[in-house]
């Protein structure tokens, strides 16, 4: 396939799977089709060499330069409401709780997404009782049953966000690539470069982030098994 074909494809599925999907649906009642293409095919034309590698070739590649999201922005998560996949609320008192908190973003559409959940499902499970991981399901609000599913097939035990205001919601908006992961202190600050991808070596990519916003915050690192 050459790559003006790919390009179309490409520009087809961002338009029909959201690719700027944020935790909320709130658009426009009517979109100016044409720009709204345009901005698409501005975005992939910078960006085409991790799209490709993000939903065609497995999720492994680096983001292009200067394209981190969640760090590229001065968002905190100090004010917020969230509500989880088993019908709670989750507020910043809960991460006001734990030393760090790891909020990784995925969505039910994402191939990688699925296929690393079961790997951060037994991660989860080893970490201390200082570290917390969430997780967020972008697009799970419109499927429950099937976020469900994929996360009890994982194994993950944690909570799981669907959407939310405030804070919770800006930060959500800003996310342009699944999985993301941000790490974030007790006052919901970001502390550490986002994880953007699936890493190949996940246990180590996971902790080396962990570990460098633990020492930022001069707390003890982990050390897991």
């Amino acid at each position: 396939m050459n790559m003006k074909k790919i390009t179309a494809l490409v520009l087809g599925l961002s338009l029909s799977s959201s690719l700027f999907a944020g935790c909320t649906q709130s658009q426009p009642a009517t979109i100016d089709q044409a720009e709204l293409e345009r901005q698409i095919k501005a975005y992939l034309d910078e960006n085409m060499e991790h799209y490709l590698n993000q939903y065609f070739f497995g999720g492994n590649a680096e983001a292009p330069a200067g394209s981190n999201p969640a760090q590229s922005t001065s968002s905190s998560l100090q004010t917020f409401q969230a509500n989880t996949l088993d019908g709670s609320t989750f507020t910043q008192e809960n991460i006001a709780g734990k030393d760090l908190t790891i909020i990784h973003f995925w969505a039910l559409f994402c191939t990688p997404c699925i296929e690393e959940m079961p790997t951060l499902a037994d991660f989860s499970k080893k970490l201390p009782d200082n570290v917390q991981l969430i997780t967020v399901c972008l697009d799970g609000k419109s499927d429950i049953e099937s976020a469900k599913a994929v996360l009890t097939q994982a194994g993950f035990e944690g909570i799981t966000l669907l959407d939310g205001d405030g804070d919770f919601q800006t930060l959500c908006q800003e996310i342009l690539y699944t999985p993301t992961t941000v790490f974030v202190d007790a006052n919901g600050a970001v502390v550490a470069e986002s994880i953007i991808g699936a890493p190949k070596n996940f246990a180590e990519t996971y902790t080396s982030s962990i570990n460098n916003a633990l020492k930022s915050m001069g707390k003890a690192e982990i050390h897991l098994d």
